[in-house]
């Protein structure tokens, strides 16, 4: 079997083969909290999580990609290396996977569970820059603190821990603090979410000032 076939048979084989599921505590209290806020089927299941865990695990696996990576470790393929011309064999073939770690797993896991799933020792897994979960941040006075400044300026929200799906850089200060916590104050609709990264990536001047209103009244209550 050539490289570029065998590497499209590894891709296939985690394509079909996702991570196990769970739900993590973070998110079940994110439930809870949203139960008093919904109508009243959805407000039963909310109040019930614990009873409900393993069906409301199966359906956050299907209602889209957010939910679905708030449940397991995700894997993307994303650039895909072989030939260098078009009439050439392809001695070898590459890809990269960007890999989210889901909160309770670690990377070494990951790695292992990738190689199960490939079933082929001559496919090289390499981790070129690996990352496990971040910590959860516990409930404490500096959370009350945000809690409160975001009750300020944002009435309108519901306030609920939430495991936050990108790589921020605020992962480089868990290891000098244990209350590290990820707000942005900036209220964006599908739209703009949809513009974060891409060409002309911006935000309205309304949510810009209600950004820095946050900021100031953080700073004050601090």
């Amino acid at each position: 079997m050539g490289a570029t076939a065998r590497l499209a048979r590894a891709i296939t084989r985690i394509e079909r083969s996702p991570f196990p599921q769970s739900l993590p505590e973070v998110t079940a209290e994110m439930l809870r909290r949203f139960c008093p806020h919904t109508p009243p089927p959805l407000r039963t299941v909310f109040a019930n999580v614990a009873l409900l865990r393993a069906p409301i695990t199966w359906l956050f696996g299907r209602l889209g990609n957010e939910t679905n990576a708030m449940t397991r470790t995700t894997v993307a393929i994303t650039t895909l290396e072989g030939s260098s011309g078009a009439n050439v064999l392809a001695a070898t073939a590459k890809a990269n996977a960007n890999i989210r770690v889901a909160v309770g797993e670690t990377v070494e896991g990951t790695v292992a569970r990738l190689r199960k799933i490939i079933r082929d020792p001559k496919v090289e897994l390499r981790v070129v820059e690996g990352n496990g979960p971040s910590p959860v941040s516990p409930n404490s006075a500096q959370w009350e603190l945000l809690a409160d400044c975001i009750g300020q300026v944002f009435p309108e929200a519901i306030i609920t821990p939430y495991i936050m799906m990108g790589g921020t850089d605020s992962r480089r200060f868990t290891g000098i603090c244990g209350t590290v916590y990820r707000f942005a104050p900036f209220f964006m609709d599908v739209r703009a979410r949809g513009s974060i990264h891409a060409v002309d990536e911006k935000i309205s001047l309304e949510t810009l000032d209600r950004g820095v209103r946050f900021y100031e009244t953080l700073m004050r209550e601090l």
